[in-house]
């Protein structure tokens, strides 16, 4: 069965990537388990925050995903507050994009030219710009996007993104999976 993940990445590099608290805000609003039934196509489920297996003594339990029973709309009022929360970060209000100490919390999500990098990328900004928070989608070829972030050649190159999604949905076709066992 092939890779069956789908995954955001963020820029460290990049302010306010750097400060805990925004990646905390905008882990809480995104709807992880919509683009699991994007990608898994209705098959899978939010897994424990950690990708290891349980039976390993250092992975404690009740890793979950603590925000998995809340409403969307709940999480959107939880990443609202935290954001609100955060120094040099302005205030929520409808329709506009927040500022980081005084620019624009905008950045760009790439994706590759496979339609689930590109759905996802689309859902991702959706979910954000309920926060306040504009992401612009470009569109590359992925050898393109392979070749920008999981190969850097050098340093000077790594502040050269801001965030992307990469990974491999399931197959639609159910058929698929038998024949991979099959084979």
């Amino acid at each position: 069965i092939p890779n069956a993940t789908m995954m955001f990445y963020v820029n460290h590099r990049i302010e306010p990537f750097g400060d805990p608290d925004f990646r905390q805000a905008m882990s809480i609003v995104l709807d992880r388990q919509s683009i699991i039934d994007y990608a898994a196509d209705g098959w899978g489920k939010v897994p424990a925050m950690i990708e290891r297996d349980e039976a390993f003594p250092d992975i404690p339990a009740g890793m979950e995903w603590p925000y998995e029973a809340n409403t969307q709309a709940e999480r959107i009022d939880l990443a609202n507050a935290a954001l609100d929360a955060i120094p040099l970060m302005s205030d929520y209000v409808e329709g506009e994009t927040r500022t980081y100490d005084g620019t624009p919390v905008s950045f760009t999500i790439r994706s590759g030219d496979w339609q689930e990098h590109i759905n996802t990328a689309q859902l991702v900004a959706e979910q954000l710009a309920d926060v306040g928070i504009d992401l612009d989608h470009v569109q590359m070829t992925t050898k393109t996007l392979v070749g920008m972030t999981f190969r850097q050649t050098s340093v000077d190159t790594l502040d050269d993104w801001d965030t992307y999604v990469w990974g491999r949905a399931f197959s639609p076709e159910y058929d698929y999976f038998a024949d991979q066992w099959a084979a």
